[in-house]
């Protein structure tokens, strides 16, 4: 019990204040993100020790990841000059030409001690991130799989989404000004950065409104009772209220790619609501209504500027970095220039950029992925990402036909702030922002640990076994 209690304290710290802090951006947030996120590993290891619970990692799931971190591993391991110069060319003919300067000045270097990764030391740091979103996301998945500690975790999810949703709104009405250049960032240094987090949490509120229903099969007549008997009313209204204040909190960072990325992922939500059919027509009072409250939120306040700044799109200079990638993609075919050292090759690649700007990031998380890890790391990320959509549209239909509307309804949420963060790493870098990642990786953790072997649907009362328990009692009337 009590390393129950420790695990949920230290996950809490990381999901309430990682982002509170410039969303983690920091060397220090990032140091103590990383350190905390170990000692949750280990004190999860203990705990599965005492209950002698066994991992049941499934191979095939984690063999992209495993992949991946492989690929960066031997990014940073010293390899004879032969060995180098076959498996990247273009890394040993840098690290070449910087051991004769160093020679011709009297340093000596000695050879076989070069690394695919043009600096090391940042494939490194960028590594122990990467495997503390991945082991975090491992730990959500394994150690939340009851109703209560989904609810549990749900919480400061809610919690900070809410709070950063109306802090991005108090910026824009009160201190910039709706007609400010300047949109809601929250907490966030980048309103596109803000924009994503909000991308994260307000689809899976969404599908927390939805998942108090106690049963997916309700017709017209019956909703209006269901939703009167309902013991999670209040927490419903709360939910609903909020929701349209999110999506304007959105509205108002002026994101343009955030603001698109979220209302394509409301219509995935909805979209993928189609798969229950007639099942789902008692929900559509309550997109009804978010969607009139919102239209009278951006009416009030006038939205003009936000739908100025949207609409005017212009020539992107981002486009011009992804030239000048292509460059870099062709010299560092198969195992990239190392990951985390974009900002460090892409100045020796910067042709079409003619501005005096530094681009630490491709402000495309794919390109830039690819250019970090080449052709392999390539394959492992879309073999994971079609693992995991391939698990989790199992795990929805398998919901839908157990009439499970809360594993459903949550599942479909926290899939759907994954998709709308993928979208919007197009042409951003949310997925390198720290809290960013780690709620990325917290919504994959929270799919697969609420349909989980082991979860434990405590209250039940998204069965049909529940449902028909009521029937018996005769507490609800519900015709088959």
């Amino acid at each position: 019990m009590l390393i129950s209690i420790i695990l949920i304290i230290f996950t809490y710290l990381i999901l309430l204040i990682v982002p509170l802090f410039r969303g983690g951006v920091t060397e220090i947030s990032k140091y103590l993100l990383s350190s905390t996120i170990l000692v949750i590993s280990i004190i999860w290891c203990i705990r599965s020790i005492f209950n002698k619970s066994c991992l049941n990692i499934s191979l095939l799931k984690v063999s992209p990841l495993i992949l991946l971190v492989t690929v960066c591993v031997l990014q940073v391991i010293p390899l004879p000059d032969a060995l180098l110069k076959f498996l990247s060319v273009k890394s040993f003919e840098l690290w070449d030409s910087s051991r004769t300067l160093l020679n011709s000045i009297g340093h000596n270097y000695p050879k076989n001690n070069f690394t695919i990764s043009i600096y090391p030391y940042a494939t490194k740091s960028t590594l122990i991130l990467l495997i503390s979103y991945i082991t975090f996301g491992f730990v959500i998945s394994r150690f939340f799989q009851s109703r209560r500690k989904v609810f549990i975790l749900l919480t400061p999810i809610i919690l900070l989404t809410v709070l950063e949703g109306l802090i991005g709104i108090y910026q824009t009405l009160v201190i910039y000004g709706i007609s400010n250049d300047q949109g809601a960032h929250g907490t966030f240094v980048n309103r596109n950065h803000y924009a994503g987090f909000m991308e994260l949490g307000t689809p899976l509120i969404a599908g927390l409104i939805f998942s108090f229903s106690r049963s997916l099969d309700i017709n017209y007549k019956q909703s209006f009772k269901e939703i009167l008997n309902s013991e999670n009313l209040y927490r419903q209204l709360i939910l609903i209220f909020f929701l349209p204040l999110l999506l304007l909190a959105t509205i108002m960072s002026k994101s343009r790619m955030g603001i698109f990325s979220l209302f394509l992922s409301m219509g995935f939500f909805y979209a993928n609501m189609s798969l229950a059919g007639y099942k789902l027509r008692n929900t559509k009072w309550v997109i009804s209504f978010v969607v009139l409250m919102l239209l009278f939120l951006c009416v009030y306040i006038g939205i003009g500027p936000v739908l100025k700044r949207f609409l005017d799109i212009g020539y992107d200079p981002r486009i011009l970095v992804w030239k000048d990638c292509i460059n870099i993609i062709r010299d560092f075919p198969l195992f990239g220039s190392g990951l985390g050292t974009f900002e460090y090759v892409y100045p020796l690649y910067k042709l079409n950029v003619t501005v005096a700007v530094d681009y630490n990031f491709a402000h495309n998380d794919y390109i830039q992925f690819i250019v970090e890890t080449g052709v392999l790391g390539l394959v492992a990320i879309i073999s994971a990402l079609y693992l995991f959509i391939k698990d989790t549209y199992s795990y929805m239909r398998t919901n839908l036909n157990n009439n499970d509307s809360f594993r459903y309804f949550v599942t479909l949420g926290a899939f759907t702030g994954v998709f709308s963060i993928l979208a919007h790493s197009f042409v951003d870098f949310n997925l390198h922002i720290p809290s960013n990642a780690v709620y990325f990786t917290t919504l994959i953790g929270i799919i697969y640990a609420v349909n989980g072997r082991d979860y434990q649907n405590s209250s039940g009362t998204g069965s049909i076994r529940y449902m028909r328990k009521k029937f018996i009692r005769n507490e609800y009337r519900v015709d088959d």
